[in-house]
């Protein structure tokens, strides 16, 4: 399941009103869990579908976790270890700033994720543009943090730091590039804009 949570970014062949992937994102995970439905039956995997179609959305937004329905405690403890690892991987990136800024901001917008659409039919915009999206990305990990991290996944992050001997590399990485880029914000840097972002 773990190697194939973002397999929902791919097109299909007959899918050509669709120019990139990330036109997807808001819908991805759903389609990650189409894609090895599909696949897995044919790797003699079948009995893996319905239950791998669950876990997948511990890495995505589509469903809170509480909404997931599974058989047993082991299971719900197997989805959040994969969203914690999807979660720590991606922020302890040494290029995560960057990549929020050049990359993930892009993708946002095809994916229609820079405004959200309210129920009167006005709009409210989410990022109004890259620099944006950094400024509001300090509050993001904080409430990433204490919502998914220590809330959805029951602080199974901890475990990291018996792989390190006693210290949670991933965690210290992601609390870095957090402290980081609130320093850039409170400076003012002219690096928000576009100059690397790589901390020393």
């Amino acid at each position: 399941m773990a190697l194939f949570h973002d397999s929902g970014y791919i097109r299909r062949q007959g899918e050509t009103g669709i120019q990139n992937g990330a036109e997807y994102t808001k819908i991805h995970v759903s389609r990650s869990a189409q894609f090895m439905a599909e696949y897995l039956p044919g790797i003699g995997c079948d009995h893996w579908v319905e239950l791998a179609g669950k876990l997948v959305h511990f890495t995505g937004y589509e469903y809170s976790p509480e909404q997931i329905e599974l058989d047993s405690p082991q299971q719900r403890v197997m989805g959040g270890l994969a969203g914690t690892a999807d979660v720590i991987a991606q922020m302890a990136d040494r290029a995560y700033l960057e990549k929020c800024r050049d990359r993930l901001y892009p993708e946002f917008e095809l994916g229609g994720m820079t405004r959200q659409q309210q129920a009167d039919g006005s709009e409210t915009v989410l990022y109004e543009s890259a620099q944006d999206l950094l400024l509001k990305t300090p509050a993001f990990i904080k409430q990433t943090i204490e919502t998914r991290l220590q809330g959805h996944f029951h602080g199974l992050y901890h475990h990291v730091a018996a792989h390190f001997g006693g210290r949670n590399l991933y965690m210290e990485a992601l609390e870095n590039n957090c402290r980081y880029l609130e320093q850039l914000i409170e400076e003012n840097n002219p690096a928000l804009l576009n100059q690397p972002l790589l901390r020393p």
